[in-house]
This record gives C-alpha cells, sequence and structure tokens, in this order.
C-alpha cells in the first residue's frame, strides 16, 4: 500500500467521524429542540386551562357522582334527592342540575350520535351565562318545550348541510326545533353538545330521577371551603354511602394540575 493510499484512509475516516459527530450533534439539537417545544405545548395547554379556570370563576362548587374509589364516573349519578340537599345549603345564590346523556339526531336524512345535555327551562338564560356560553344566533330555551340549542360545530360540522335556526331536527325520533346556536369556547364537549330543557330531556329519556351534576354559585363574600362542607353533610344525610364528590375551584385546580403534570413528564420521556 503505497503512501497515498494511507494519506486518503487517513482523509476518509477523519471525514467519517466528522460526519458521525456533526449527526450526533444535530440528533440532540433536534431532541433539545423537541423537549422544548413539548414543554412549551405542555405550558400553553396549561396556561389555557387556568385562563377557563378563572373565566368559570372561583365562586362555583361542583358535585359530581363518583365511583368506587371517589372519582368522578359514568356509572353512578346523583338523584332529585341529592338536589334537595344541596338546595337545604342556604349559602348558595344559584344552583344549576343537568342531565347529560347520548342521543341519535336525524337531519335531512343522516344519522349521528351526540352529547345531550337538559337545563331546567326557568334558569336557562343564567345557566348558560354561567357556563361562559354565548350565542352566536337565536336565544336559550325559557319554556318546557321542544327547543334545543346548538353548539357550533354540530350546527356547522355535523352534517353534510349546516344548521340554523328554525331548522327541525329529530332526537331520539322526536322532532325538534333549533331555537339557539352558541358561540364556540373551544372547548370540543361544549362546542359538541344540544341542549334543550330538563323537563323535556326527563321524558324524552323516561329518566325522572337522574341528575348527571350540580353545580352551585355560593353568594358574595361566602367561605368556599365552609360551603362545601356544610354541603357534603347534607348530602350524606341524604344518601346511605358517600358516592358523591364535593369539589371546590381550588381543589378542581390541583387535580387538572396534577393531570398536566402527568402530560407533562409523559411528553418530555417521549422526547427523551
Amino acid at each position: 500500500m503505497s503512501l497515498k493510499d494511507d494519506f486518503d484512509i487517513v482523509v476518509k475516516n477523519t471525514s467519517q467521524r466528522k460526519l458521525r459527530s456533526w449527526l450526533t450533534i444535530l440528533g440532540i439539537v433536534i431532541g433539545v429542540a423537541s423537549i422544548i417545544a413539548l414543554v412549551s405545548t405542555s405550558r400553553s395547554l396549561e396556561a389555557s386551562v387556568q385562563e377557563q379556570f378563572e373565566e368559570f370563576g372561583a365562586d362555583k362548587i361542583t358535585i359530581f357522582a363518583a365511583s368506587n374509589g371517589g372519582t368522578p364516573g359514568l356509572d353512578t349519578s346523583l338523584n332529585k334527592e341529592d338536589l334537595k340537599a344541596v338546595k337545604r345549603v342556604k349559602d348558595y345564590e344559584l344552583i344549576i342540575a343537568f342531565l347529560s346523556k347520548s342521543g341519535k339526531v336525524e337531519f335531512k336524512g343522516e344519522f349521528e350520535t351526540v352529547f345531550i345535555s337538559g337545563l331546567d327551562s326557568d334558569i336557562s338564560i343564567e345557566s348558560f351565562k354561567e357556563f361562559n356560553l354565548e350565542f352566536r344566533e337565536g336565544r336559550a330555551f325559557e319554556t318546557d318545550s321542544n327547543k334545543v340549542v346548538l353548539g357550533p360545530r354540530i350546527a356547522d360540522d355535523l352534517f353534510e348541510r349546516k344548521l340554523f335556526v328554525g331548522n327541525k331536527i329529530e332526537i331520539e325520533e322526536e322532532k325538534f326545533e333549533v331555537v339557539g346556536i352558541l358561540e364556540s369556547v373551544g372547548n370540543p364537549t361544549d362546542d359538541s353538545s344540544i341542549y334543550m330543557p330538563l323537563a323535556t330531556m326527563r321524558d324524552l329519556y323516561d329518566d325522572q330521577n337522574s341528575v348527571s351534576a350540580i353545580m352551585g354559585k355560593v353568594k358574595p363574600g361566602s367561605d368556599l371551603n365552609d360551603i362545601a362542607d356544610k354541603t357534603t353533610k347534607e348530602l350524606k344525610r341524604a344518601r346511605s354511602e358517600e358516592s358523591f364528590e364535593v369539589v371546590t375551584p381550588e381543589q378542581l385546580l390541583e387535580q387538572l394540575g396534577a393531570i398536566l403534570g402527568v402530560l407533562q413528564g409523559v411528553l418530555v420521556s417521549i422526547a427523551t
């Protein structure tokens, strides 16, 4: 082997090492950039949750049914007796009970299954306001009738043809008139829901007793933890077992923060 051949091998090996070094550096840079991007995304999500939480208000207590282990679930429900128990606590300014179910919706020969919530028609305007749901067009229902309010995704994207105020749809084979369409809030559940009078929904589903959740707005200047304790005591008297959860805004934010923390850790571990 000539001296020139030896020199060519040295140059080639050096070039390959440089290439490997640059590829290693590039991989590290991409990995670090990915971690930064994912952490930034999770922090943006956390900030968005915090913003929506602040809009919802720090003056509300929510009561859920809980499954075995104390986690809110769909396998159990509250009922009218629980609602009466909450109403015995006189520190609430407004109490909203709602019933949520899935339902088959038909429009112009198309069928879809969607999320449906029933709200008390007597306080429907206040309920939409407290949930920060504003109307893009139309109005709330104010009587127990076959009137519905649509989330924007239902109106704009669910069917081939858009829905407007005045359109007729069928829910569980019963006719309803659209009287309102909501502005988007960026929450897929709210944007993809249909709202109807609670009494109408009970008749439609033959369910006169169930309550999915209860939200109570406390009076100004009230101590939320004290009211939560009072609510818990009243519910314990009404129920044979503590299959419910009374959640203050602070507790709700802590739970969301824990979930987002786990999500952030998962994202970082994926990137690394």
